[in-house]
């Protein structure tokens, strides 16, 4: 079912997607680059990451994004405060999960995160647990200081994926550069559901906006021609990650 937000579709290889929006204030404690655990969030609807990895971009800690692992999707990207642990380390109750405190930027609903088949239609039996391992697997993370890279598969395409955030002045710029393997066919990713918003795309950056959306054509194998010179993920990633068996 289509959501009634504008969703934004983008076949892709190496990709910088940036989302503009204005500078928040630092958290005064720095909580390192990653929290795993079940998140809640708002933001577009009811939104919760079951499996979820809150990355800390930046240096001032004030901009985050939380990447699902059973749905291979980005749940939500957000500024100003961190996380909502409420009260049940104080109280005898049923701890609740951490709840997104700051102010939403962008996001998607449950729901897959790259297309099969050029379809998003969550076939997952009562829409539970990871998509199923020929669609998406996830493989772990690397860490290169405070920079995260994750490491996943879609169909038999192995991808490294790096969050980050660019800074102009007041406005800060939220980030994702993907590097796939060659793929003999078109890879569609959901960027983000949000009213009234749209996408431009220039070589291989594209930049969220206001109204209407946008396609790019199919490509095969790693593109690497930006504004900016991108270096190849692969030098963040020296083996796979030690912790994360194949199965």
């Amino acid at each position: 079912m289509t959501s009634p937000a504008q969703r934004w579709f983008l076949p892709t290889v190496l990709l910088v997607i940036h989302a503009f929006v204005v500078n928040a204030a630092p958290e005064a404690v720095d909580r390192g680059p990653t929290f795993s655990g079940t998140i809640r969030a708002r933001f577009p609807g009811e939104n919760v990451t079951m499996k979820g990895v809150v990355v800390a971009l930046g240096t001032e800690t004030n901009a985050f994004i939380c990447y699902d692992t059973d749905l291979m999707r980005v749940s939500l990207a957000w500024t100003g405060d961190y996380l909502s642990f409420g009260n049940y380390m104080k109280e005898i109750s049923h701890p609740q999960p951490p709840e997104v405190a700051g102010t939403a930027v962008f996001g998607t609903t449950p729901g897959p995160g790259w297309a099969r088949g050029g379809s998003f239609d969550d076939t997952r039996p009562n829409k539970q647990g990871p998509l199923p391992s020929e669609w998406a697997k996830y493989r772990g993370l690397y860490l290169h200081g405070r920079d995260v890279v994750f490491s996943y598969a879609v169909g038999k395409v192995p991808v490294l994926e790096m969050p980050g955030l660019e800074k102009s002045g007041a406005v800060q710029a939220f980030t994702r550069t993907i590097q796939l393997g060659k793929s003999s066919e078109p890879l569609t990713l959901l960027v983000a559901e949000q009213p009234g918003s749209t996408s431009l795309v220039a070589s291989t950056i594209a930049n969220i906006a206001s109204h209407g959306d946008v396609e790019f054509p199919p490509q095969i194998g790693m593109v690497c021609r930006t504004e900016r010179s991108l270096k190849p993920l692969m030098p963040y990633c020296p083996a796979p990650p030690p912790f994360w068996t194949e199965r």
